[in-house]
């Protein structure tokens, strides 16, 4: 028991492990949520789906707040069945679980929860990051609803598709929120 407290807490490998064991946590445990909670999902349970559907609310947040975003380009939209948005032009996107950003939020927790600060900080720090993530989200998914309403296709030249660019995004953003961090929170010790 000494042994694992010590690779936990004081090894110079603390970090990674903590940061490979949290990262695990976070993002196998939405896609074991997914599994739970989507209908056809692996281990389905109608009750989950029903009543602590949190990918549903977390798709419903984004769907939303695409819709008003959509306003800034003059664009109408509405929801579209479970994780859609419809124009009343001709185009819609879809919202799948790809769409969601988990993957990148839960790298930027398990980064912050894993060093050596006080609560506090690990939880600004992580409300920040998310908040972003979310908002480069909420951007990415407005610009896909307004190139379709629009018929932008000069991004496809790039020859990658919307989510390879919102993780080239997100990553250079959280390189950067890292940056920062290690400079102001890890430095001072939270």
């Amino acid at each position: 028991m000494k042994k694992l407290f010590y690779y936990w807490n004081e090894s110079p490998w603390f970090f990674t492990i903590r940061f490979i064991v949290l990262f695990t946590a976070l993002y196998g445990g939405f896609q074991f949520f997914i599994g739970i909670a989507a209908p056809g999902g692996t281990i389905h349970s109608a009750f989950m789906e029903q009543y602590v559907n949190l990918v549903q609310y977390y798709t419903n947040l984004l769907v939303d707040s695409v819709i008003e975003a959509s306003k800034l380009f003059d664009i109408s939209a509405y929801p579209f069945g479970l994780s859609g948005i419809r124009t009343l032009g001709k185009g819609g996107v879809n919202v799948g679980f790809d769409c969601l950003g988990i993957g990148v939020i839960s790298i930027w927790l398990a980064y912050v929860v894993a060093h050596p600060l006080r609560t506090k900080s690990k939880l600004l720090w992580s409300i920040g990051g998310v908040l972003i993530l979310y908002i480069l989200n909420v951007a990415r998914i407005t610009l896909l609803v307004a190139s379709v309403e629009f018929h932008w296709t000069d991004w496809k030249k790039l020859g990658l598709d919307h989510h390879t660019l919102y993780n080239i995004v997100s990553y250079i953003a959280m390189f950067f929120m890292a940056w920062i961090f290690v400079v102001t929170g890890v430095k001072a010790k939270g």
